[in-house]
């Protein structure tokens, strides 16, 4: 426990990085949860389905337990997690431009 920052593990859903607050926040918390990392496991069911008719199969999983439980998809490939954006007013395109040829 350092500022008030505490990892919350599950076994049955996702778990979190949170920050505890000393006081409330707008709506009334004293927790702010920071991070959120999946968690598949347990996966009590699963098949293996080509949603998109590309020969490239998906796995839907039938993951957690009790009202933790969800579906999910897990696709083959990477995944991109947006950190930032800005948005810029009169911009008609974009090119990355060599420093030399």
């Amino acid at each position: 426990l350092d500022n008030g920052v505490v990892f919350v593990g599950s076994s049955f859903g996702d778990s979190q990085l949170i920050k505890l607050n000393p006081e409330k926040d707008e709506s009334g918390f004293y927790l702010e949860v920071l991070e959120t990392y999946t968690n598949l496991g347990p996966i009590t069911d699963f098949c293996v389905v080509d949603l998109d008719r590309q020969g490239q199969g998906q796995v839907v999983t039938c993951s957690g337990a009790f009202k933790d439980g969800s579906l999910r998809i897990i696709r083959n490939g990477i995944g991109i997690n947006e950190q930032a954006t800005i948005d810029l007013a009169g911009i008609k395109g974009m090119w990355s431009l060599r420093a030399s040829f």
